[in-house]
């Protein structure tokens, strides 16, 4: 997989098609998960990740707020936001680190585009998140 690529496609999407292109590997991810875990933990996996892609750059933004609820819903933008935070740390990053480690190949490619899909939605890949994928990949 070209990291690289999968960012510049991201970035090159309008914001429906990157949000139909987390979507598709969102539910990649999440059904390989059900399957294979119980539900309260895929529900803590998958939303943590989510929050940890989001709070990457330390920031949090209504673009983002809008994105990720498309997923998770039931946030508020105040809620979200506390949460993003209480994601912002180096423990969460090792979390999504040793997902994509755990993960067969097809379905960490997937958890990866979900994970790159989210830190574009701002149209670009920050510093902070740049350093963020280096820890995680």
């Amino acid at each position: 997989m070209n990291v690289q690529s999968v960012i510049n496609y991201c970035t090159s999407l309008g914001y429906r098609d990157l949000e139909n292109f987390a979507g598709e590997n969102y539910l990649t991810v999440y059904n390989y998960m059900k399957r294979n875990y119980d539900g309260e933990k895929v529900n803590t996996l998958l939303i943590g990740s989510i929050f940890t892609c989001v709070a990457a750059d330390g920031k949090f933004n209504d673009a983002e707020w809008k994105f990720i609820s498309s997923f998770i819903g039931g946030y508020t933008y105040d809620e979200a936001f506390s949460v993003a935070g209480e994601f912002y740390n180096d423990e969460a990053q090792d979390i999504v680190r040793q997902l994509i480690e755990l993960f067969p190949s097809d379905i960490a490619e997937a958890f990866i585009c979900l994970c790159l899909a989210v830190l574009c939605v701002d149209g670009r890949v920050a510093d902070y998140e740049g350093y963020f994928l280096n820890k995680i990949l």
